[in-house]
């Protein structure tokens, strides 16, 4: 049963991802956040749009703003790699 959803979408040059995820603290988020910074690298995008939109509130806009933060911040440092 699926969990979530990532993908981005953009040009070649910026990604713009698209992250949704079912379940909280169950560390799916993280891992398909370090997936998807993966395979953006693969695809040859040389940077991220600047902020995802967060369309919920409360508990989740926390959760999905965390998220967002590990994707820049674990997108950044594969990319020294």
């Amino acid at each position: 049963m699926p969990v979530g959803l990532v993908s981005w979408g953009g040009t070649d040059m910026t990604g713009l991802p698209s992250i949704w995820i079912g379940e909280k603290q169950k560390g799916y988020g993280r891992r398909a956040i370090e997936l998807l910074a993966e395979e953006t690298l693969k695809a040859g995008v040389k940077e991220l749009a600047t902020a995802p939109p967060i369309r919920h509130g409360g508990d989740y806009y926390i959760a999905a703003s965390k998220l967002v933060r590990h994707l820049r911040e674990y997108w950044a440092k594969i990319r020294k790699r």
